[in-house]
């Protein structure tokens, strides 16, 4: 699948709809007889152009030998880098701490600037030269930090962690915005996790202290998930892979967290029990069809967690065991019915 950088449709759909009318119209005109009409139609809808092929075998074959050393290269380059910046750190001035990360970055994104300048590269090398300076943002811009007279990350660490990764958030969407490569989604994705943790910390979010963080992830994995079927919506579903993956664990785990913290509050319990059983019949259509298994296996660890708090010391463990056991089977049942009956 191809998809239009500006509509996000799918291009070889775009161009076999074109090219099905096309014949359409000249059946009804009397250019073409029936029989040779179906025959093309025919021919349309199941023919691959040798070029397009070609540019498949190029974009998603495997890797040539030169790619692979070059990718190999890259690694031992990198890795005796960071062996080097670990033997020294401590012994580093906040200025060396910065160069060590921010080179890297600045010639990872300077190279692939370059290279789409001058269309030297696929898009596969490009977006993989801007994810590397994408993710290093974040600790560049905390190294920076360290550099400056007014860091104190003794009284307000939580603040200053809590800027960096906002700064950094900007511009790993700026860079997802320049590029559109689909791993880009990746790094603002994570990103937007830890920084609703570390505002949760320092914003003293949550009504009690072991609910900050918790609420924190619950909220913002529910954003990324707005975010990844807003990319499917628009037809881009490679770009919705890293925002619904990471929003649903975030989401699911700040739940599962808040349920076995609650200290006697039932209703985050219920909530840790009744989301992911919404997520599994959510996934009867098409669109939520990519949080089932996350559904499935929080409601499984929630069933077993909850049944074990409450009732193992009164009922007996191998008891609840066996209740939870049979939840569990219940709701396998239920994911298999929802995958071949309901599902699109």
């Amino acid at each position: 699948m191809y998809e239009c950088p500006a509509c996000g449709s799918d291009v070889d759909d775009v161009v076999r709809t074109a090219v099905a009318e096309r014949i359409a119209d000249w059946r009804s005109r009397g250019l073409l007889s029936s029989g040779k009409a179906d025959e093309l139609q025919a021919d349309v809808g199941s023919a691959t152009p040798k070029s397009t092929a070609r540019i498949a075998r190029m974009r998603h074959g495997a890797l040539s030998p030169a790619t692979a050393l070059l990718v190999i290269g890259g690694i031992l380059v990198v890795s005796a880098v960071v062996m080097v910046a670990t033997e020294l750190w401590d012994d580093m001035m906040p200025f060396g701490r910065f160069a060590v990360a921010a080179l890297p970055a600045a010639l990872c994104y300077g190279a692939a600037a370059l290279l789409r300048s001058r269309r030297m590269a696929s898009d596969r090398w490009i977006g993989g030269l801007s994810l590397i300076g994408s993710c290093l943002a974040p600790f560049v811009i905390w190294l920076a930090f360290g550099m400056t007279e007014e860091f104190e990350p003794r009284g307000s660490l939580a603040g200053w962690v809590s800027l960096a990764a906002a700064l950094g958030l900007v511009i790993q969407i700026a860079t997802l915005a320049w590029l559109r490569y689909a791993a880009l989604t990746l790094p603002p994705s994570a990103g937007l996790v830890f920084l609703a943790g570390s505002l949760a910390e320092w914003l003293d979010i949550g009504s009690r202290a072991g609910e900050r963080t918790p609420l924190a992830l619950t909220l913002a994995g529910v954003a990324l998930m707005a975010c990844g079927q807003t990319f499917m919506s628009r037809g881009q579903h490679s770009h919705a892979g890293a925002p619904n993956a990471i929003g649903v664990a975030a989401a699911m785990v700040g739940l599962t967290v808040l349920g076995a913290e609650s200290n006697g509050r039932a209703v985050y319990e219920i909530i840790s029990l009744l989301a992911p059983l919404a997520l599994i019949f959510a996934a009867c259509t098409r669109r939520f069809r990519v949080y089932l298994w996350a559904g499935a296996a929080f409601l499984v660890i929630n069933t077993f967690r909850v049944g074990l708090s409450h009732f193992g010391s009164s009922l007996g463990l191998p008891i609840v065991l066996m209740m939870c056991g049979s939840a569990s089977i219940l709701i396998g049942y239920v994911v298999h019915r929802v995958r071949k009956d309901f599902a699109d």
